[in-house]
């Protein structure tokens, strides 16, 4: 929903794909760089409770987009629908 019909499938990949290089790449020497800093095991477990938090929060600040139409879709009337904000919040 984020990004537009005809790239969202390109978009998606490489964002994941990025994302998998980037951190499952990095692991495994940062595991081992802090376990050898450190000297305890459970700095591998505060790394990976960091990692979920940072998940956590992003998930929590991505706006939700369920109720407005996918861009470059077409309506009701069979238009296509103008561009919206890349990121809409809702006013409270």
């Amino acid at each position: 929903e984020s990004l537009r019909k005809d790239v969202r499938g390109v978009g998606v990949a490489t964002i994941y794909a990025t994302a998998v290089a980037v951190f499952g790449g990095t692991t495994q020497p940062i595991v081992a760089w802090l376990d050898q800093v450190t000297g305890n095991p459970l700095a591998i477990a505060w790394y990976l409770m960091g990692a979920t938090f940072i998940g956590l929060v992003a998930s929590v600040l991505i706006g939700e987009t369920v109720r407005l139409p996918a861009r470059g879709s077409l309506g009701a009337s069979g238009a296509a629908q103008p561009e919206r904000d890349s990121n809409p919040r809702p006013s409270v």
